[in-house]
């Protein structure tokens, strides 16, 4: 691929420097849009282009794989990026509503409310409510959930009174079980207001429950590929009130990483590897305590770091995962988020990992 000539012939913008104050902010980024004529090439920090000058938009370093256009024949090409290689990982002239991975995604054909579901390489027709689908079932599951109900496998709807709040894994989904109490009515007939009690619940396929979550006030994610789903209860806190505070369970609702006392969020930077953040404010004298990354196995990444920084900042490629601050790398994981190193190297001034592209 030819060198980018940023000042007589491109415009560029998106690639962070990777500058202290970037890195902290978590901004750095590999990648950034090179434009001219009103049209958008994914170019890389070195100035190399990583795909054609074509595209309708330019590319959101948030995103990835990122939802882009281009026009063919003045057909409108639909695609979706990978931003570290630059490579299209589905091209479809009709409309991408949802795209988990190359065999699982959602198309709305085009002009029409005719939605087309492909679920592990099986194409078909679906109802237009699965454009709001809770995920896809995974670990051999065969049900699908949206924000109301239920469908099987062959996109035909299944009758419960359960609302699903998480996708099926091995046959287990989180729902919400709503019970009103027996209509009660006044002397003139009128019926008095009923009580409703509302719990969540774990179930099978068979809509059995397995096992009831007394804790759950609300799911915060679906499961990932681990069985894991980040979940929300509420405590009583004196010098809060009612504090959101949120852990993470699998689903046999077993702990994986355990509320604090404290409120919490949890984020999922990458798929099994999250960060955990006091969320109370004004910040409390904990929040070190609480800042930290969790692997799936609810392992606390950031206990091997003998100084551990006021911000770890999360960087990834095709082959491994980063945590960075200050301009050094800190924590070096494999894509399973295993530790491979925590000795420090500094990003900015040696060399830069070698990525797939180089």
């Amino acid at each position: 691929m030819k060198a980018l000539h940023f000042i007589d012939e491109y415009y560029f913008e998106g690639t962070n420097e990777l500058t202290n104050e970037n890195i902290r902010s978590g901004l750095t980024e590999e990648y950034g849009s090179a434009s001219r004529n009103g049209k958008f090439a994914l170019v890389n920090s070195k100035g190399k282009f990583l795909t054609d000058l074509k595209y309708t938009n330019e590319f959101d370093y948030r995103e990835n794989p990122h939802l882009n256009y281009y026009f063919e024949k003045k057909k409108l090409v639909s695609v979706l990026i990978d931003q570290i290689t630059g490579k299209e990982v589905l091209a479809t002239k009709d409309s991408i509503v949802e795209y988990w991975n190359p065999n699982n995604y959602l198309v709305k054909k085009y002009k029409q409310e005719k939605y087309i579901l492909v679920h592990d390489g099986k194409i078909q027709p679906v109802p237009k409510d699965f454009k709001r689908l809770n995920g896809i079932p995974l670990a051999k599951s065969t049900i699908f959930t949206y924000n109301n109900g239920f469908f099987d496998k062959n996109g035909r709807k299944i009758e419960s009174a359960f609302v699903p709040h998480s996708n099926f894994y091995n046959g287990h989904c989180i729902v919400q079980e709503i019970i009103k109490e027996k209509q009660r009515y006044n002397y003139y007939g009128e019926p008095f207001p009923r009580r409703e009690t509302r719990s969540f619940k774990i179930i099978n396929e068979n809509f059995e429950i397995v096992k009831s979550l007394p804790d759950i006030q609300a799911t915060i994610s679906n499961f990932n590929k681990y069985g894991q789903i980040i979940v929300n209860r509420r405590y009583e806190d004196i010098r809060n009130g009612d504090t959101d505070n949120q852990y993470i369970i699998d689903y046999n609702g077993n702990i994986i990483i355990p509320s604090s006392k404290i409120r919490t969020e949890i984020y999922e930077v990458s798929e099994g590897l999250y960060l955990t953040e006091d969320a109370t404010y004004p910040p409390v004298k904990e929040r070190s305590k609480l800042y930290n990354y969790f692997n799936q196995k609810g392992e606390n990444i950031t206990m091997s770091l003998r100084e551990r920084p006021i911000y770890l900042g999360f960087k990834e490629n095709t082959a491994q995962k980063y945590l960075v601050a200050y301009g050094t790398i800190y924590i070096t994981l494999d894509k399973e988020n295993n530790m491979i190193s925590s000795t420090q190297k500094s990003y900015l001034f040696d060399p830069e990992p070698i990525l797939p592209y180089e």
